[in-house]
């Protein structure tokens, strides 16, 4: 099962990832006949008798064509040479568990999980400098069902985007959050507003918030839900980009659009 990397349409090579453990590549994906390299980067699947045991690469960017990251949400890959196959990557483990990946540049990459923030400036180094960032709780409000909320709840980072080098947005799963921050600042909290409306995944039940974010270096940001809406608007402490019409409450400092999507 191949999966479409955004963060890499910037670059003529594209890159895929695998539940294998893969990484594919390719210098011309949009001709009829593209070249893809398939390289191991987990360990390869094993599966015994009723069931896999795979180790699946769940996340990578690729800001240049001279330099990707990946993970399995437990260790970072990182190459100056995608299509250069397996020998060309170099390991180092995550200081956190489950992450969710997304580097700006060759020189910083930030991955989320859970309500932490991991920030390095030194990617490709064996031995990553890793400084971690912890996003405020959110305000739990779960849908009448019968359970009464805990005043707040940790964050639930579900996605994350950094379209540049100055600032980063993770979405939260649980009540609809959008932090903003600045990577290159890791001792400075985040900023989070609410853009999403909660659902009841907050008790383990039905689907999740907000699911996926992207950014363009422009400003404006797509964030979707759980429920099949689309946001469209700008992070907390950004001027409106003009391609975003939004509604702006006193409630939320972001200018956000909330839309259904239509299958």
């Amino acid at each position: 099962m191949l999966y479409w990397l955004p963060r890499a349409a910037a670059s003529s090579a594209r890159h895929y990832w695998e539940s294998r453990g893969d990484v594919e590549s390719s210098a011309d994906p949009g001709s009829a006949g593209a070249t893809w390299t398939m390289t191991q980067l987990g360990t390869p699947a094993r599966c015994p008798k009723y069931a896999c045991d795979d180790d699946s690469v769940t996340s990578v960017s690729c800001p240049s064509d001279q330099f990707c990251a990946a993970t399995d949400g437990a260790r970072l890959w990182v190459t100056s040479d995608p299509l250069g196959g397996s020998s060309a990557w170099t390991e180092s483990p995550l200081p956190i568990t489950g992450a969710i990946l997304s580097c700006p540049s060759p020189t910083l990459c930030v991955a989320v999980s859970a309500s932490t923030a991991a920030t390095t400036a030194n990617p490709a180094s064996a031995t990553p400098t890793w400084t971690q960032t912890s996003q405020p709780a959110v305000t739990a409000t779960i849908p009448d069902v019968g359970v009464t909320a805990p005043d707040s709840l940790p964050a639930l980072l579900s996605g994350l985007s950094c379209a540049s080098a100055q600032e980063c947005v993770a979405v939260d799963a649980h009540d609809g959050y959008a932090f903003t921050g600045d990577p290159s600042d890791p001792t400075t909290p985040w900023t989070g507003s609410q853009i999403d409306s909660p659902i009841a995944s907050l008790i383990l039940i039905g689907p999740s918030s907000l699911t996926a974010v992207s950014c363009a270096p422009t400003g404006g940001c797509a964030a979707v839900d759980g429920t099949g809406h689309l946001m469209t608007g700008t992070p907390a402490g950004q001027r409106p980009a003009g391609a975003c019409v939004s509604v702006f409450t006193a409630r939320v400092r972001s200018r956000w659009r909330r839309t259904r999507r239509h299958s």
